[in-house]
């Protein structure tokens, strides 16, 4: 089966929009979320690895939560021919080399990538450890080039090379941004309105 139909095969499946309950608390934990958008307006998916870690959640419950806030980012936030892509932002907060999910971010890449053809525009890696950082190299080198020529790593006294891609505004104090830190972390906010083509579902009883 080609990339296109993989594709379209599972934007047509459903059963991606029904979240247990389980699924539904992790929407509300801030441990993956869309908020902002860079300077071309495209959105930006945070992924809290260091939640993710000291949570009891499996990996194939923070999968389906991953997948499905990047559907409905390339569902509810691109406007055709103008924003067909997004940034990826993975904060690591400190997690070690050692204790670094290797695998998630694998599985991330792979996951998106038939499942949503050229729409991963880039991946961040935030709050890195110093070790991380040196030994970037070689704990990438299970990635194809496709996959490491998308990854960024930004120190966090380096965090002002945020603001390069993405205005203050559109990024949270907490990353050194303007805005405010968020609480609430679904529904997503979408704060470029000039940039929406399709109206965000009111409504989201799809999460049962």
């Amino acid at each position: 089966m080609c990339i296109r139909d993989r594709h379209l095969r599972w934007v047509e499946d459903e059963s991606k929009l029904n979240l247990n309950p389980v699924q539904q608390r992790i929407l509300s934990t801030g441990m993956i979320y869309q908020f902002g958008r860079d300077k071309v307006g495209r959105p930006l998916i945070y992924i809290h690895l260091d939640r993710f870690k000291k949570s009891k959640v499996s990996e194939e419950d923070f999968m389906k939560v991953f997948l499905f806030v990047f559907w409905h980012a390339w569902k509810y936030m691109q406007v055709p021919g103008k924003i067909e892509n997004c940034i990826l932002l993975l904060d690591v907060n400190e997690i070690g080399i050692l204790n670094f999910p290797k695998n998630i971010l694998q599985q991330l890449l792979s996951d998106t990538r038939p499942r949503f053809p050229a729409f991963l525009e880039k991946v961040i890696i935030l709050n890195p450890t110093t070790s991380l950082s040196l030994s970037w190299s070689a704990i990438s080198a299970f990635l194809d080039d496709n996959a490491k020529s998308k990854i960024n790593v930004i120190k966090k006294k380096e965090q002002s090379k945020l603001f390069q891609q993405v205005s203050p505004d559109q990024i949270e104090k907490y990353y050194g941004g303007n805005a405010e830190n968020l609480k609430v972390f679904w529904p997503p906010q979408d704060t470029y309105r000039q940039y929406r083509n399709n109206s965000i579902p009111v409504s989201y009883t799809h999460l049962r």
